[in-house]
């Protein structure tokens, strides 16, 4: 999924995971939520790692769960 929206230098702008990510359903507020969990260095944009941990957030919360406050320390 990462390779199909066209990473440059290894990575994936918001705007481009964001209309990936719309039709999940999440409210702005979680898909937020998640994006600043994910983004771990917090260059807007989301390295192969980043997006898998955006990907399983955003999996995790379609299927009932809360947005978690952290990311545990061993992700």
């Amino acid at each position: 999924m990462f390779d199909k929206l066209g990473p440059i230098d290894g990575r994936v702008g918001g705007k481009v995971v964001w209309a990936e990510f719309s039709s999940s359903g999440l409210s702005k507020d979680d898909m937020s939520k998640i994006w600043k969990l994910s983004d771990i260095d917090g260059d807007k944009e989301l390295r192969f790692t980043e997006f898998c941990i955006f990907a399983h957030l955003i999996e995790m919360v379609s299927g009932g769960q809360s947005v978690p406050s952290t990311l545990p320390a061993k992700f």
